[in-house]
């Protein structure tokens, strides 16, 4: 993929296609105000009725596929099967599809007859009701962080990860999903057996834990399992799932640290859901901060995965002695902020020169971008 490429995808006048997207939108509600059904009940739709209450539109109703929410309500609206809310709605709303992998359902909406939209068209139109859970999409254009894009896109390895950093920019500058390539399978995250081999002896440092999802996933690919797992997870009923992915392991072989992870040590308010979407937030409980090069005192990680909702960042410069020293594998997921995804690789790239960076996603649009670190000199 050529240096060309990415100069047109930075020359892209921002004014211009906020302006095509906001046709796009005005298109879809002409006719129907501003009525819409939010496709999707999970967490991303639950943030998505926040942001269109923020924007002042109350959605009618959620649609969902999973026929165990048909009957229930979510956050004041009914959760409805998608052939009733056709029926209901189909004629007079805008079904917009809250999954993360979306795809499929933008496709099911297309062969329903629906009037239907991405949210991320929807997020454009009002970016401060959608400012929080929408970190990627960057209606402002990609001209104005031009030097360290240039920067990051000349460290990638490969054409797979050239053709994803161009479409990502050109995806986020515009949102036309035409630009994106086609995602690696979601059950491959964090382990694409192309780049991240997995050997019996792994000391596997897993941070994010969540519930032992990762693990799970570990275990997927290398049944024998990691020889040493360590998992740094904050959320207290996320480390009680945890304790019982121990079960049957040796106890020296097996540690969590219940910490969020900081550049140095000390306290942050941190908020707590039993669930994947944990972060920091000035609203949380005041939680203990360490930096990964304490945890990992004396031990030598062959395997490190992060994904922290936005915290990546700092935990990097918090394990930036650790990780210079021995190189491990890294797994870094790359789409919480706008900007890690050239700044992600900038940052490997300035602890360790001989990395080599590598970049894949598991699902649509943004969702599940990892930067991989795999130890190594020169590209292809």
């Amino acid at each position: 993929m050529s240096v060309a490429a990415l100069e047109g995808i930075l020359a892209i006048d921002p004014r211009a296609a906020r302006a095509r997207v906001r046709q796009r939108f005005e298109a879809a509600f002409r006719g129907r105000g501003s009525r819409v059904v939010l496709f999707g009940a999970s967490w991303l739709g639950r943030a998505a009725l926040r942001g269109f209450r923020a924007a002042g539109m109350e959605p009618l109703a959620f649609a969902d596929n999973n026929p165990a929410l048909h009957g229930h309500a979510c956050e004041g609206l009914p959760i409805l099967a998608p052939a009733e809310a056709a029926a209901r709605f189909g004629a007079s709303a805008v079904f917009v599809a809250t999954v993360f992998t979306n795809g499929p359902v933008l496709d099911q909406l297309a062969a329903m007859g629906l009037v239907h939209l991405p949210l991320s068209v929807a997020a454009w139109q009002f970016p401060e009701a959608f400012a929080v859970g929408w970190p990627a999409f960057f209606p402002e254009g990609a001209g104005p962080f031009a030097e360290r894009i240039r920067a990051a896109f000349a460290l990638l390895a490969d054409a797979a990860s050239r053709e994803e950093f161009l479409g990502q920019l050109a995806w986020r500058s515009t949102l036309d999903r035409s630009a994106l390539p086609a995602h690696l399978p979601p059950e491959q995250t964090y382990f694409p057996p192309d780049l991240i081999r997995l050997g019996p002896r792994e000391v596997f440092v897993d941070c994010g834990a969540c519930d032992g999802d990762s693990l799970r996933a570990f275990l997927a690919h290398q049944s024998e399992g990691p020889g040493t797992y360590i998992a740094i997870e904050p959320d207290e009923e996320n480390c009680r799932k945890l304790a019982r992915c121990q079960e049957g392991r040796p106890a020296d072989s097996f540690r969590i640290v219940p910490v969020v992870l900081g550049e140095g040590t000390g306290k942050a308010y941190f908020t707590r859901s039993g669930g994947a979407i944990s972060v920091l937030h000035d609203g949380g409980e005041f939680s203990p901060v360490q930096p990964l090069d304490a945890i990992l005192e004396g031990t030598v990680p062959t395997l490190v995965k992060m994904d922290i909702e936005g915290g990546e960042g700092i935990a990097l410069e918090g394990g930036r002695e650790t990780l210079a020293r021995h190189r491990p594998a890294l797994a870094i997921a790359s789409y919480h902020k706008p900007s890690d995804l050239w700044e992600i690789p900038l940052q490997i790239r300035d602890i360790s020169p001989g990395y080599r960076i590598h970049l894949r996603r598991h699902s649509d649009e943004c969702w599940e971008e990892v930067c991989y670190a795999v130890p190594g000199r020169g590209a292809t």
